[in-house]
């Protein structure tokens, strides 16, 4: 199947995954080797898109310091906060260099 006909109504392509005896059989075919997604447009046609790999950006976790010098990065930070009385906000305006500490504690971002 022609990958540049695939949205050109009329085309050998379009209509076999628009109006062929088994549409839905060669839009799963034409994924298979094409990849991209099919979604139907304004007037009910499938029309197939492209998608765009996405790149792995880098995991950011914050490490809290505690008044001690301990570093600990919390799993969940909001529950981090709840357990020590800390207000999550602050600790963020921390973490971005807003702030220099709050109740004594520090945090930075750190990439995973």
């Amino acid at each position: 199947m022609n990958k540049q006909d695939i949205n050109l109504v009329n085309t050998r392509t379009w209509v076999l995954c628009n109006d062929g005896t088994n549409p839905r059989g060669f839009r799963e075919l034409f994924m298979k080797e094409h990849g991209g997604k099919f979604y139907r447009n304004e007037r009910q046609q499938w029309v197939w898109k492209e998608i765009e790999e996405k790149v792995n950006e880098p995991k950011v976790v914050y490490v809290v310091v505690d008044p001690e010098g301990n570093e600990t990065i919390p799993e969940n930070f909001q529950g981090y906060c709840r357990k020590y009385n800390l207000n999550k906000s602050a600790l963020y305006g921390v973490a971005k260099g807003e702030r220099k500490h709050h109740k004594n504690y520090t945090c930075y971002r750190k990439e995973v």
